[in-house]
């Protein structure tokens, strides 16, 4: 308990019980039987390529999606600095 810095034996023993279920998975997962690389290579499709479809769901910019269409004639800037004061009508919610 010393080691770990575990202050009750409840503590001990489910660090224990936890180290234990760790051990016996890598245990089994290493018993596993390996395949060799040809039958790795024969698992997948040929026609499958991993980066072209990465490539296709890759997400796009949303601002190339955008068409660009000519309405203000003239600098937007001017816009910005319009008064629109007078066009507001009665109180907005």
């Amino acid at each position: 308990m010393e080691l770990t810095g575990l202050k009750t034996r409840k503590e001990a023993i489910d660090y224990a019980l936890s180290q234990a279920e760790r051990a016996a998975k890598i245990v089994k997962l290493f018993a596993r039987p390996r395949r060799s690389k040809e039958k790795l290579k024969n698992l997948l499709d040929p026609k499958y390529h991993l980066m072209t479809l990465r490539e296709q769901e890759k997400p796009q910019a949303k601002l190339k999606n955008l068409v660009r269409r000519d309405v203000i004639v003239g600098d937007p800037e001017d816009l910005v600095h319009l008064d629109w004061s007078k066009e507001r009508r009665g109180n907005l919610p």
